[in-house]
């Protein structure tokens, strides 16, 4: 039996295109390919995700009863043996899309909690990349419960996470001294614990 490369998927959440969490996630990804790693890349601002309905058709069948890019999350999050999420904090939370994305796993947690059918795959490491305007000393705890949540239901667990605190301006990542080395000692450190 040959070696298999791991599958890593990267999601961004950021809506603003080349900001911080966009680098986060790029210098995460290109660790991962310099590894050996199958790696794929979801920007939530680049597909059509309606927000959940509340309807609980999930609940009764398993599957969202709406037809969007959320099929294309949903193939791309079972296929992947690592997850890694890049955000920037927005209000204390996620991005509005992002949060509509997540509220659409709706359909997971049906299938796990109410229906029996867990993922066929659970605990998966995941990396959370993670920064903010503010330098408030709890800016990310409310973000970080609902992200926990959403692994726990897409069959990852959070094994590590980079934080970044006052970097509002685009591109202020990179002024972070050792922030990048950081962000590529994580994903090595996933990719050896998943081998």
């Amino acid at each position: 039996m040959g070696f298999r490369k791991p599958r890593v998927l990267g999601i961004g959440f950021s809506p603003r295109k080349k900001g911080n969490s966009d680098l986060l996630l790029e210098w995460a990804l290109k660790t991962a390919r310099e590894k050996g790693a199958r790696t794929k890349r979801l920007m939530v601002r680049d597909y059509q995700v309606q927000p959940c309905l509340g309807c609980r058709y999930c609940e009764e069948y398993g599957e969202c009863i709406q037809k969007d890019d959320f099929k294309i999350f949903e193939k791309e999050l079972e296929q992947a043996d690592i997850l890694i999420i890049s955000t920037p904090v927005f209000f204390l939370g996620v991005p509005g899309k992002a949060k509509g994305l997540i509220d659409r796993f709706q359909s997971f947690w049906a299938r796990k909690y109410l229906l029996d059918q867990p993922p066929p795959r659970e605990n998966r490491p995941a990396l959370l990349l993670i920064c903010a305007g503010s330098d408030s000393p709890d800016i990310f705890e409310p973000s970080e419960r609902t992200i926990r949540a959403f692994m726990q239901v897409v069959g990852f667990k959070l094994k590590a996470k980079v934080r970044v605190k006052g970097v509002d301006e685009k591109g202020a990542v990179k002024e972070v001294k050792g922030l990048k080395e950081k962000v590529s000692q994580e994903v090595i450190k996933l990719l050896k614990a998943s081998s």
